[in-house]
């Protein structure tokens, strides 16, 4: 299998994990620290120029290396989520702000560093963060899943790589976080009505 036609399997399965994030990342913790460990994983593994199966195998160890992580850490789950959510939009921040020009070191330093003090956030104010996370998380793999799928019409949104690019691929995904934090706002409303 060539790498066009690994593209498009992998693609599709980044927009759906992008999608489950963005739109449904507070529903389920342990469906949440899949989805992010696959897309903290997946982002990692194209920064650092990985093939795409290469890529894929290791997006599926950062997504059994997430859901591991929420089950041992239960008690610290908002925690291991927002920080592996914070640490996927550190890399899209790096991308669209280093344009292509960045390093894969200051990159994943700064994933951590941003990981952690999500990851803190989350744990203080549960849901509410989580949400809103989750929605900038899963937009950013959306975005990359997108350029995955159409490199050529629409791949500045995974890696812009002028000024212009970079203001667009930012407000593009902005606009959709917006609309998944909505969606996941709505949705922590209607538990927080049935329970109450």
């Amino acid at each position: 299998m060539n790498s066009q036609q690994a593209a498009l399997p992998a693609g599709l399965l980044l927009l759906l994990v992008g999608l489950v994030l963005c739109f449904a990342g507070v529903r389920s913790l342990r469906l949440t620290g899949l989805c992010a460990g696959f897309a903290l994983a997946w982002m990692i593994a194209e920064l650092l120029g990985a093939s795409i199966p290469v890529g894929l195998v290791i997006a599926v160890a950062g997504a059994i290396g997430g859901l591991i992580l929420i089950s041992l850490v239960f008690r610290f789950a908002m925690w291991v989520l927002g920080g592996l959510a914070g640490a996927t939009i550190a890399i899209k921040v790096y991308a669209h702000v280093g344009m292509g020009q960045g390093s894969a070191l200051v990159a994943v330093l700064l994933a951590a560093a941003v990981g952690l003090i999500v990851g803190f956030l989350a744990d203080r104010h549960r849901a509410p963060l989580l949400a809103a996370v989750t929605a900038l998380s899963g937009a950013s793999v959306i975005l990359n899943a997108l350029a995955a799928l159409a490199p050529t019409d629409i791949g500045f949104l995974g890696e812009p790589t002028t000024r212009v690019q970079s203001v667009l691929a930012s407000g593009v995904w902005l606009i959709l976080a917006l609309a998944g934090w909505l969606v996941q706002r709505r949705a922590l409303q209607s538990r927080a009505e049935r329970v109450s």
